[in-house]
């Protein structure tokens, strides 16, 4: 009976914090998911900055790649607002 309590509590809580507007909790789902993606695309690309011994002309090439990923995430992430 105390789970069940916890989460109608939990529940009652996210349809507050909505609203009750399903479509805005979808949209901040989505946006958390790509902004998960976008910093792991980040880090990449700060890794990729700071690896030592590849070509320049390589990691530039990974770098412009995943900056382009990021602005396409970005865009999605706009998208949403």
């Amino acid at each position: 009976m105390a789970l069940e309590a916890i989460q109608s509590l939990i529940i009652d809580k996210i349809v507050a914090a909505f609203d009750g507007d399903a479509n805005k909790f979808e949209t901040f789902l989505v946006r958390a998911s790509l902004e998960t993606d976008r910093l792991a695309i980040e880090s990449a690309i700060r890794k990729a900055q700071e690896t030592k011994g590849i070509e320049v002309d390589e990691a530039n090439a990974i770098i412009l790649g995943l900056q382009e990923q990021m602005q396409t995430l970005i865009a999605e992430i706009d998208a949403l607002l």
